[in-house]
């Protein structure tokens, strides 16, 4: 078990981002000791990761709670259920697809962005090249 110092030195997460995380619902109720104190297992600490990866591909907090509200499919020994795992499955691949959607649309905008900066640039050396 872990206490959420050894968690948040372990994740690179804040005590404050665990506990928010906690309270809004993105990280399911963690165990407490008879004094109140946070105990983490490993398990936890593989969702946080998890987590942490669906917010590095830049998902928003409200489309991680939908995505993770099942837990951690690869540590849940709880979905041996075929069709209940293939219903999570394909929830989950319909956010990463419309994510996936949106990042395309973004690229497209910066790599718009990005060509009409290399012409201007352009322009400007040909101008002091004059």
């Amino acid at each position: 078990m872990y206490k959420i110092s050894d968690v948040s030195q372990l994740t690179g997460l804040s005590t404050h981002t665990l506990r928010y995380y906690e309270e809004i619902g993105l990280l399911p109720a963690v165990n407490k000791n008879c004094s109140g104190i946070r105990e983490y297992s490993d398990e936890d600490i593989a969702f946080i990761e998890f987590v942490k990866d669906l917010k590095e591909m830049g998902l928003s907090l409200e489309e991680i709670i939908h995505f993770g509200k099942e837990g951690c499919v690869s540590e849940n020994s709880t979905l041996t259920v075929n069709a209940q795992l293939i219903s999570i499955l394909m929830k989950r691949l319909a956010v990463l697809e419309s994510h996936l959607r949106e990042l395309d649309e973004k690229r497209k905008v910066i790599e718009n962005n990005r060509a009409k900066i290399i012409d201007r640039m352009s322009f400007y050396k040909d101008m002091l090249n004059k």
